[in-house]
C-alpha cells in the first residue's frame, strides 16, 4: 500500500484532507417517548487526487460517524448506540 501511495505522489499531486467535528443525532422510536439528542464524534481523512485535467479530481474518503439516541427510562438513563 505504501508503494502504491509513493507511486501516486510521484505521478500526480495529492492533498491529504483531515476531517473532524461533532454529530448531533436523535432517533424516533415508535411507541417510545423521551428520546433526546446524543452528541457524538465524527472524523476521518480524505485524499484529493488531481488528475491533470483542469477542474477535475478524485476524492476518496474514510469517515467515522457516531450515531444513536439517549433514552430516559424511569429514574435511570440508558444510551442506545
Amino acid at each position: 500500500m505504501l508503494s502504491v501511495a509513493a507511486f501516486l505522489v510521484k505521478a500526480q499531486k495529492l492533498e491529504l484532507i483531515p476531517k473532524a467535528g461533532i454529530n448531533i443525532s436523535k432517533q424516533a422510536i415508535e411507541g417510545i417517548s423521551g428520546e433526546k439528542f446524543k452528541i457524538g464524534f465524527q472524523g476521518g481523512v480524505g485524499l484529493n487526487i488531481h488528475t491533470g485535467t483542469d477542474g477535475f479530481s478524485i476524492q476518496p474518503e474514510l469517515n467515522f460517524v457516531g450515531k444513536g439516541t439517549r433514552l430516559n427510562i424511569g429514574a435511570e438513563k440508558q444510551i442506545w448506540n
